[in-house]
């Protein structure tokens, strides 16, 4: 995200969104995103930039005409992690079982198969809400943020870890992934 924080105009709110959100602009064409970010600056209650590019999920999710699709704050949810992934501060082994900048999410649409295609350039699929929310971790891995999907025994294992718990034997098969993906520190 965009280290900038002043009162802005709704065309250098449009830029600073598009900078913060680019699946999203592009999933959602600029005619579209354009109209999104001015609707989002008309409602603002303090049009500052850091403040409305946090909470454009939030947005998306409260504000017709954008709230009918779920896969649009899905997306922004997800490069929003991203950008935070990239932001976190490096890990220290000692103090702190999981990466800084590990997230966990759970999306409620296919929006990590619309961002994976977009990403490879390819034509996004349609949007589709899951009969269960997919679970997600995203961290940065050296100087990139990544994410997978985890099935529901990996993503209470790696929530009991983020807890400081002890991982359940059932699940020590994760450990050696988590650490060579840098999701996890140090094994406590």
């Amino acid at each position: 995200m965009m280290a900038v924080d002043e009162t802005l105009t709704p065309a250098r709110l449009t830029d600073f969104l598009a900078h913060d959100y680019p699946r999203l602009r592009l999933y959602m064409g600029e005619t579209a995103f354009n109209t999104m970010a001015r609707h989002c600056f008309a409602t603002a209650e303090t049009p500052k930039v850091r403040l409305l590019s946090l909470h454009l999920p939030d947005f998306l999710d409260l504000n017709k005409p954008f709230s009918r699709s779920q896969a649009l704050s899905d997306l922004a949810r997800l490069e929003k992690a991203f950008h935070a992934a990239l932001d976190a501060p490096e890990a220290s082994i000692v103090s702190q079982p999981l990466h800084p900048s590990v997230q966990r999410l759970q999306l409620r649409t296919n929006a990590a198969s619309i961002w994976a295609a977009l990403i490879a350039g390819e034509l996004p699929p349609s949007p589709q809400r899951l009969d269960a929310p997919q679970e997600l971790v995203v961290w940065r891995q050296g100087a990139a943020s990544r994410f997978r999907m985890l099935g529901r025994e990996e993503a209470a294992a790696l929530d009991a870890a983020a807890r400081g718990e002890p991982i359940p034997q059932t699940a020590e098969n994760f450990l050696r992934g988590w650490l060579e993906a840098e999701i996890i520190s140090a094994v406590l």
